[in-house]
């Protein structure tokens, strides 16, 4: 088995980064390293034999550790992986629970719901209550990571072993545990460290910075990308977006109209049509009156309306 202490330097590394950032951050507590001994009382108790790498792991870090952190709300997270916002991982040897247990009870109670639990043994849970486990059932010593998920019913392969789940969620920054904030790095064979997604996501990983006012009140394109991925339009954006030029600010927000799909981000570039362009977008918006542009809803095309026409022409007598 590889030496794995280096891990615990990696996960301190990974906190002071996001804490210098201005993240939330809870530090790491690891507990005692097991004991053979104790190994070997709680196997007898769950009925099994524990995963090699498991019982490696809480022997040489600890029966138990935890830890969490979130981004600060200025950190401009790359909008392909918007469901990330945090990070975490915990285990307890005391916590181990035998789920085939809880599938026999659901069959008893004329449910199918859990029935994939059965030969699953939870190690850990995320935090929406979904669980991981290790899928006793595989045929063979090391025994892989899955991912349950509670609303679904639905099993997820993560890893071929909790040191293989260890090293590649480590590598990816310790990412979040609920399914949405990882699944953007799932395969076949799990949790993917050198897929696409994963190599730009490490990229951004190893450089961000939390991004302030300071920092992009200059660039026209990052000035309103910060404003869209924060959801606040206030007067002192409203001030500098205004010492741009006029057309060119249109031109952008216009493209950008066309590229954003979610809703509460077309509000925010509308917004910023009418707060800093006002009157100066009237004829464009005067003319999605007539074309009804599939991209833009109702409420936004009347929103413009009140804030970019004259109320002559918008209320003719």
């Amino acid at each position: 088995m590889k030496d794995i202490q280096f891990l615990i330097s990696k996960w301190k590394e990974i906190l002071q980064k996001v804490e210098k950032n201005n993240g939330k951050v809870y530090q790491m507590e690891i507990g005692e390293t097991a004991t053979l001994q104790e190994i070997e009382a709680k196997e007898k108790e769950l009925g099994c034999q524990l995963p090699p790498s498991y019982k490696y792991i809480v022997q040489n870090i600890g029966k138990s550790l935890s830890f969490y952190y979130s981004f600060s709300e200025d950190t401009m997270i790359p909008s392909e992986f918007r469901e990330i916002f945090s990070g975490e991982i915990h285990w307890n040897i005391n916590f181990l629970q035998n789920l085939t247990r809880l599938a026999d009870e659901g069959m008893e109670d004329g449910e199918d719901y859990g029935s994939t639990l059965r030969g699953k043994l939870e190690f850990s849970h995320a935090g929406n209550g979904d669980i991981y486990a290790f899928d006793m059932s595989v045929d063979r010593v090391e025994k892989p990571v899955i991912y349950w998920d509670h609303e679904e019913d639905t099993i997820t392969y993560v890893a071929d072993s909790f040191i293989n789940y260890l090293l590649r969620i480590t590598e990816l920054g310790c990412i979040g545990s609920e399914k949405w904030q990882f699944e953007y790095f799932l395969s076949e064979s799990g949790v993917d460290t050198a897929s696409q997604a994963a190599v730009r996501w490490k990229q951004w990983f190893e450089t961000f910075s939390e991004t302030t006012l300071e920092d992009v009140k200059n660039n026209m394109k990052q000035l309103t990308a910060f404003v869209v991925y924060r959801g606040k339009l206030d007067e002192e954006t409203i001030t500098l977006l205004q010492k741009f030029n006029r057309n060119e600010l249109f031109q952008f927000l216009l493209n950008e109209l066309h590229k954003e799909g979610a809703f509460k981000d077309q509000k925010l570039l509308c917004e910023m049509f009418g707060r800093v362009l006002g009157q100066n977008a009237e004829t464009w918006v005067s003319s999605i009156w007539e074309a009804k542009p599939d991209y833009m809803d109702t409420r936004l095309r009347s929103y413009l309306t009140s804030m970019c026409v004259s109320k002559i022409k918008g209320c003719p007598s």
